[in-house]
């Protein structure tokens, strides 16, 4: 009737992870209805599946599992009181609950330390104890096997350094400019250049030594990036500095991070990065408001475009950060010319959160700012709007809410103005601004992306995990469904979000695992990248962590880093010849969409609504996206007016275009001269160049 059960895990490195433990799961049967007893704590558990997974969690040393007539099925007992967490697995489909206990641990899990998870666990009638018998994956014919290899041997056939298109170090030809829709050096004027890297998140940011930052940066070089960007990096920068504003930089830290600037500059890679991610803490009382604990980042975000205090904060970490002279270089950062791009705010833009913002002081205060000056300049259509905050951004609601639209578009250029001027003459840092790369997506928006701003970024993810419990923790889903087999063949949204005279970066982008189309995900965005002639490319991420830095023949897989994935490092090969080599050449047609300046100056149903439009697979025929005036610019074909063009019928564009329809793939024929085919019904993908091949079908 009872049995002693034990499990033991000892780590082969030293790692961090969320959670290390064991999970149990009972049939639902007879426990329907019945409960979870944790020390004395009684947890339902459902007849009927709930809305969420999570019943509850709590600190046990005995469990006991009663079914709905109040019998004691099963007990369990710890040695020491254990974290118990108890979920109901049928929101999923299985017709199970679970309970997960996590492994007694302090971060990190330490190389060759044994650890041990155990309970004694009795039952309500005899039972045998059965093992199951072991499973073994034994390599077959078919296999290949990969040795993850740290490095690459200089001049060999995988050394992509001579093929990135740009010269070491990074700012030999002076900083990077904005040409119309391109980049270019500012001393090598005509030349279009590109680039693609990488995002280094959090630790990724600071290795230990200036050696390992060296022999890093290299390694990105010979992959062929060309780029990096800094992300999540701030509260690295601040860690363990005692200060409540979170604006006083750790030594150590600084220094490490200066030595990564310092190799990639050494290296040829070109840096972006967001003056705010996610720093913390900032205390609340830090930025002038009386209020105990930390702002969270949804919070800091929403502060900085309308609070003084807190865009105070900002510009102190910021002239801290930028301001400071890195001993390995000799140069500040905001004058390196190598850091070519700065965001303000990392997918900050506002809108989406009307109630929450309706709560917030600062944000009501300046509601009522505004519309007090629309109402005196314009009282016939500003007159009846009451000061109340509004309920909704969407525009079909009425005129209130399409005031609040230009009134968060109005911000936002107030917001662009005050950092510009602050980056340019405080900090005489000449980097080219962005900013509202990602959340939401107002066509409203393309006004400030075009008058406010040197270049567009944008974001976007192909099997980004959606998280069933808690943010960022698991369990976790991924849609796994073909990118390609859909109306759009595979073309992202984000191409109606360009501004056809500005250059277009997407600073994020991923084809997330475990999804099984991360493969084609590499190759069918440079591919698409260099057909529509967009100017930079990051993909999320290189690595979170120390281990993808120093070594990446040990990073295991997980959601997004590529350090840990030889499936979207494969692709990434494919990707850099297509984009940066530019193996396929930019379309010579641009479908451009006119934005009336009235239409985006002017409360009307339409501001809050995004810029999509039915064609979005055209973006393999032609260069897409927006720009202000009553007509499309000179030398375009004009797809039509905003927004009467969001319903266009596919016979139109395939006029428009010239286009002919063909007997397969859905009557869509190959594109970019034939070198690109996408069959809609399949979602079988191909490319023919002279130089690159490649394919992918299910």
């Amino acid at each position: 009737r009872a049995a002693r059960l034990e499990w033991t895990f000892t780590p082969e490195a030293d790692m961090e992870l969320a959670e290390m433990g064991v999970t149990v799961n009972l049939r639902c049967g007879d426990l329907k209805g019945g409960k979870v007893v944790l020390d004395g704590r009684e947890l339902p558990l459902p007849s009927d599946p709930p809305a969420r997974a999570r019943i509850g969690y709590a600190m046990a040393r005995t469990v006991r599992l009663v079914d709905a007539a109040g019998k004691v099925c099963a007990a369990l007992t710890f040695d020491d009181p254990q974290g118990v967490l108890v979920q109901d697995n049928r929101v999923w489909g299985n017709e199970n609950f679970s309970l997960r206990f996590a492994v007694p641990h302090e971060q990190p899990f330490v190389k060759g330390r044994t650890y041990v998870q155990a309970f004694v666990y009795e039952a309500a009638c005899p039972f045998d104890l059965k093992r199951p018998d072991p499973v073994t994956v034994r390599a077959g014919a078919d296999w290949i096997p990969l040795a993850p290899a740290g490095d690459i041997v200089p001049g060999s056939a995988l050394d992509f350094s001579r093929i990135r298109g740009t010269d070491c170090p990074a700012g030999k030809y002076g900083r990077v400019v904005a040409k119309g829709a391109t980049f270019e050096f500012e001393n090598l004027p005509g030349v279009p250049q590109r680039f693609y890297g990488v995002n280094l998140c959090d630790e990724a940011n600071t290795p230990p030594t200036c050696e390992e930052a060296r022999r890093f940066a290299a390694r990105l070089r010979k992959l062929g990036y060309n780029a990096v960007r800094f992300h999540h990096h701030e509260s690295i920068l601040v860690r363990n500095t005692g200060d409540p504003s979170g604006t006083v930089l750790n030594p150590e830290m600084q220094r490490r991070f200066d030595g990564l600037v310092a190799a990639c500059v050494e290296n040829g890679l070109y840096m972006t990065t967001d003056l705010y991610v996610s720093r913390r803490p900032i205390a609340w009382r830090a930025i002038g408001i009386a209020r105990e604990g930390n702002l969270d980042t949804l919070a800091a975000k929403a502060y900085l475009l309308v609070h003084e205090g807190m865009q105070s904060n900002l510009f102190a970490f910021v002239r801290n950060w930028l301001g400071h002279v890195n001993p390995y270089t000799g140069r500040r950062l905001a004058e390196e010319s190598a850091l070519g791009w700065i965001s303000l705010v990392n997918e900050a833009a506002q809108g989406e959160h009307v109630e929450y913002l309706s709560r917030q002081e600062p944000w009501v205060t300046a509601w009522k700012r505004w519309l007090r000056e629309k109402k005196t300049r314009d009282p016939t259509r500003y007159g009846g709007i009451d000061e109340a905050f509004p309920v909704s951004a969407d525009g079909s609601k009425g005129l209130k809410a399409q005031a609040y639209i230009l009134f968060l578009q109005e911000t936002e250029s107030a917001f662009a103005d005050r950092m510009k001027r602050f980056l340019r003459e405080d900090l005489n840092c000449r980097a080219l601004v962005t900013n509202l790369n990602g959340v939401w997506f107002p066509v409203a928006y393309q006004q400030c992306k075009e008058a406010d701003y040197d270049f567009v970024d944008e974001h976007f993810y192909v099997d980004h995990p959606d998280f069933l419990e808690r943010g960022w923790e698991l369990p976790s889903r991924c849609p796994n469904v073909n990118p390609l087999a859909n109306d759009s063949l595979g073309v992202q949204g984000v191409v109606h979000r360009r501004v056809l005279d500005r250059p277009f970066t997407c600073s994020e982008y991923n084809y997330s695992a475990p999804g099984r189309f991360r493969g084609v995900g590499g190759i069918a965005t440079g591919a698409l990248a260099a057909l529509q002639g967009w100017s930079g490319l990051w993909r999320f991420a290189w690595s979170h962590d120390l281990t993808g830095v120093v070594s990446p023949e040990r990073k295991a897989l997980n959601y997004f880093d590529m350090s840990g994935d030889p499936l979207g490092l494969a692709s990434e090969r494919a990707s850099i010849c297509l984009f940066l080599r530019r193996d396929l050449p930019e379309l010579d047609r641009t479908y451009a969409v006119n934005l009336p300046r009235a239409l985006m100056r002017t409360p009307n149903p339409e501001f809050g609504k995004g810029t999509s439009t039915s064609f979005t697979w055209a973006g393999w025929y032609a260069k897409l996206g927006t720009q202000l005036g009553e007509k499309a610019p000179a030398g375009t074909v004009a797809a039509g007016t905003y927004p009467e063009i969001r319903t266009k019928p596919r016979g139109k564009v395939f006029a428009d275009l010239g286009l002919a329809q063909t007997g397969d793939g859905d009557g869509f024929p190959r594109a970019a001269g034939g070198a690109v085919g996408v069959n809609r019904a399949t979602g079988a993908f191909t490319i023919a160049t002279p130089r690159t091949c490649g394919g992918f079908a299910e």
